[in-house]
């Protein structure tokens, strides 16, 4: 069963590009496929910043246009919503949560 995401607007394909081609990493994603739009592989520092206001450390696996695929320095559960910022990316969004490991998550772009 597939997920319909809504673009984000600000996220565009290209915008991605730019912003990442120094940090790409260049390797396939290792989970399947279901999105509407195409993933960016990459290696991007940021953070999480919870409802509260503590952060947590991340790197942006992958981003698409709808999403970021996510790796957590370590295991934390994580809200349904919470906010994304990965400077060099330029992306600083809210985001739900999709699904949850140990030490990944994948989130969309919510308004």
């Amino acid at each position: 069963m597939g997920w319909l995401r809504k673009r984000n607007p600000e996220i565009s394909q290209d915008r991605i590009q730019s912003a990442l081609n120094p940090h790409l990493a260049g390797r396939a994603s290792a989970h399947s496929n279901r999105r509407d739009s195409q993933r960016v592989p990459c290696q991007v520092l940021g953070e999480i910043v919870l409802p509260r206001g503590t952060r947590i450390n991340i790197s942006a696996l992958d981003i698409s246009e709808t999403g970021i695929r996510l790796h957590l320095t370590s295991a934390n559960r994580l809200p349904q919503r919470f906010q994304v910022v990965l400077p060099t990316a330029g992306i600083d969004h809210m985001v739900q949560l999709a699904w949850q490991t140990s030490f990944e998550a994948g989130v969309y772009y919510i308004a």
